[in-house]
């Protein structure tokens, strides 16, 4: 019995060099579109802290930022230093922001998520300051 030479469906191995060079290329695609977010995230930060009377170069200090962002929303600062529930925290935060200069609660939902497009949006739109206790007296 002659059972021939059959051809099986295969695919030629995709020379290393290609796929190194494909790699890096993604990884330079993502590193721009972190990069992108970052300073999207900052200049929106530095908006609404001086919509806020507060220096705007808060918004470009690791860890100061996100101390002076809670406490715009009257959530204490050290609160940025537990562990799980500070993300929680930065949640709550900007939906607090976002209601308080006068956006929907859908609006404080997106806000929460996606802080790049939402601190944008409340920065350069014509919202109110947040009203705080300081602010009140």
């Amino acid at each position: 019995m002659v059972y021939g030479n059959y051809m099986h469906n295969t695919v030629e191995p995709v020379s290393s060099s290609i796929a190194a060079t494909l790699i890096m290329a993604l990884m330079v695609i993502m590193w721009l579109i972190f990069i992108a977010i970052l300073v999207f995230t900052v200049i929106g930060m530095w908006k609404v802290f001086e919509k806020n009377k507060m220096p705007g170069w808060y918004a470009i200090i690791p860890g100061f930022n996100i101390w002076k962002y809670l406490e715009l929303s009257e959530i204490p600062g050290w609160t940025m230093f537990l562990p799980y529930a500070n993300v929680v925290f930065i949640f709550i935060a900007s939906y607090r922001i976002s209601i308080k200069m006068g956006k929907d609660m859908v609006f404080g939902i997106i806000n929460a998520f996606y802080p790049f497009i939402g601190l944008m949006i409340l920065g350069f739109s014509n919202t109110k300051e947040v009203e705080t206790k300081k602010t009140r007296s």
